[in-house]
């Protein structure tokens, strides 16, 4: 089965600092961040159709 590693750890780090920033200053707008993320192929997998 296909996964996403997401870095559970900088993804708490975010959401936490989100959520102080918010609870200090409640008028700011919502803010997009990405975090570092990793696709994670397994074998259920079909390969690519120029490695077949």
């Amino acid at each position: 089965m296909t996964t996403v590693d997401v870095n559970p750890y900088q993804l708490g780090m975010e959401a936490a600092s989100q959520t102080i920033n918010h609870i200090e200053n409640p008028n700011l707008l919502a803010t997009k961040i990405i975090v570092p993320h990793k696709l994670i192929p397994r074998e259920s997998c079909c390969p690519p159709e120029e490695q077949r």
